[in-house]
């Protein structure tokens, strides 16, 4: 059994790695994309969900004054994310616009003032408003791939990293956030959904190779 002191040096050696790592998770999604030039299969709705996730997570967890250990890498996501955004837009149906392009802008400018706004007396609700952000996210995939039977240009990679980063950040908020509620529903969910994704890639996988 670690002594507390131990147990902190570790969880934040492991925050350290995660952030360091979090900057590859969606590599695999961006490369295959690029590879293909398609987006067959990817919801768009995900993308945009996971991208106010991260942006609610880093306001949360900045505001809150937690270590930059506990939520860096939703940074090096964002940004991540942000550039699959700008290619499901460039390979999708009609292209890339000026109109699309102003519309993306406006959406992260408008998201990124909310959570500037939002006031410190309710800065818990923040926390609690990624629970149905994630879902919303990780549905919108997962309703998708059985639409199509299919887990069309979806990255088995990428979306093992974003289960193994849930994982590793259930444990660093029991260690690091006392078992912050909020935040460990918020890494709990994201456990269950990525699971149900990587079933899905195991099972249309197998599917497509029969």
């Amino acid at each position: 059994m670690l002594s507390p002191a131990a147990a902190s040096l570790t969880s934040s050696v492991i925050g350290g790695l995660m952030i360091a790592g979090s900057a590859g998770v969606k590599i695999p999604q961006i490369s295959r994309i690029v590879r293909s030039q398609s987006v067959y299969g990817l919801a768009p709705t995900a993308f945009y969900a996971e991208s106010a996730v991260y942006s609610a997570q880093c306001a949360y967890h900045l505001r809150s004054g937690f270590p930059f250990a506990t939520w860096g890498e939703n940074l090096a996501l964002l940004l991540q994310n942000t550039v699959c955004i700008v290619l499901l837009r460039r390979f999708g149906e009609g292209g890339m616009t000026v109109g699309r392009a102003a519309a993306d802008a406006a959406f992260f400018v408008l998201l990124l003032l909310a959570l500037a706004a939002w006031p410190p007396s309710v800065l818990p609700a923040l926390a609690l408003v990624n629970a149905p952000l994630i879902v919303t996210a990780n549905l919108a995939q997962i309703l998708q791939n059985r639409r199509n039977r299919s887990t069309g240009e979806l990255s088995a990679l990428t979306v093992l990293l974003r289960w193994l980063g849930a994982v590793v950040r259930v444990g660093t908020t029991l260690w690091q956030l006392k078992g912050d509620r909020a935040v460990l529903l918020n890494h709990t969910l994201g456990v269950l959904c990525t699971s149900t994704l990587l079933a899905q890639l195991w099972w249309y996988g197998r599917t497509d190779q029969s």
